[in-house]
């Protein structure tokens, strides 16, 4: 499930730090496709920037990354 779109500005102001899905398949040396499939099942929580593009808490993406979840190497 998604969390709910918020503004580039308000997610700014919260000084949350935030990844492209790009950045976050690099790091876990998967497809972006990967990535979304993992935003669609719950397994990472997505924001939306202002432009309605996908963005991901930094914390979320490290906790996930410290679970060990398995991931299938590109």
């Amino acid at each position: 499930m998604m969390a709910p779109c918020r503004s580039g500005d308000d997610l700014h102001d919260m000084g949350e730090d935030l990844m492209t899905r790009s950045q976050v398949a690099s790091l876990f040396r998967v497809t972006s496709a990967a990535v979304a499939s993992w935003a669609r099942r719950g397994r990472l929580p997505e924001v939306r920037n202002e432009a309605g593009r996908p963005r991901y808490r930094r914390e979320d993406v490290e906790a996930l990354f410290r679970s060990g979840v398995r991931w299938r190497a590109r």
